[in-house]
């Protein structure tokens, strides 16, 4: 007989539970998604759930209760992505890798130089100078660059498609360029927005070289035409015998990202 007020006792607590559970609600969690790239670099974006959006690199999505949901994430130059999630109660972190976009090739043409009046020309549409008796625009020195020539509003532009590997070069070769009265190669470089570093190497005809390294966002930028001089008077070269160009992809960013060359010339 004195069992059963223990047994109603643990028979209220139990009601008492439930109902202070059933007060408070269900149980909700936290999602946190991270953005990356294809290399697991953070990168900035918009991701959306449940009707809520926030921007940045990792965010969080509070008082989620249990369900599925769809997180839909983007970022410039990337490729939209939704994956879905299921909350179950506790907190949940998923990562998401966009895919960069396809690139998009200059839509103008470098502007054309007024200097190439007593100029050695490598490579222009532009008049004027003289030009050099070029052998190739993509001799082999390492990796896999693909070269093209592209058109852009009539304008013949050089283009040089990083496949990936760090480091990667191609030399444009010519015959030898007596350059010792001559102060500068100038040449104009546009990137696309993820290329973050590249170099050129001016060669003499005994193989001896010097490489010019530009940091992009830095020393040049992205998505636009910049003119690049390089001193040859600040080298050792054997500046009366000039006779190849490196151009070096050394940090390339993602595959598929590209430099695009034009009017390089000696002077």
């Amino acid at each position: 007989m004195k069992k059963l007020p223990i047994i109603m006792i643990l028979l209220a607590g139990l009601l008492l539970v439930v109902g202070c559970s059933d007060v408070m609600g269900p149980k909700t969690s936290t999602l946190t998604v991270s953005l990356q790239n294809e290399l697991g670099e953070d990168i900035e974006g918009t991701v959306k759930v449940d009707g809520n959006e926030k921007t940045g690199s990792s965010v969080q999505f509070e008082l989620l209760k249990a369900g599925d949901y769809t997180v839909n994430a983007n970022a410039i130059t990337y490729k939209e992505k939704s994956k879905q999630v299921t909350m179950d109660g506790e907190d949940t972190t998923v990562y998401i890798t966009l895919e960069a976009a396809p690139i998009e090739d200059p839509s103008e043409p470098a502007q054309e130089p007024t200097d190439l009046s007593g100029a050695t020309v490598v490579y222009s549409d532009a008049t004027g100078g003289t030009a050099a008796n070029v052998g190739t625009m993509n001799q082999f020195w390492y990796g896999s660059i693909n070269y093209s020539e592209i058109d852009v509003s009539e304008n013949n532009v050089a283009k040089y498609q990083y496949s990936g590997t760090a480091g990667e070069c191609v030399g444009i070769t010519f015959d030898p360029i007596d350059a010792s009265s001559e102060e500068v190669i100038k040449l104009d470089v546009y990137v696309t927005d993820k290329m973050k570093k590249i170099a050129f190497k001016p060669v003499d005809s005994s193989d001896n070289g010097k490489e010019y390294s530009y940091t992009v966002g830095t020393d040049i930028s992205a998505n636009e035409w910049n003119t690049v001089t390089i001193d040859l008077s600040s080298s050792d070269l054997n500046t009366s015998s000039i006779a190849q160009l490196g151009v070096i992809i050394k940090k390339g960013g993602l595959a598929g990202q590209a430099m695009y060359l034009d009017n390089i010339y000696l002077k």
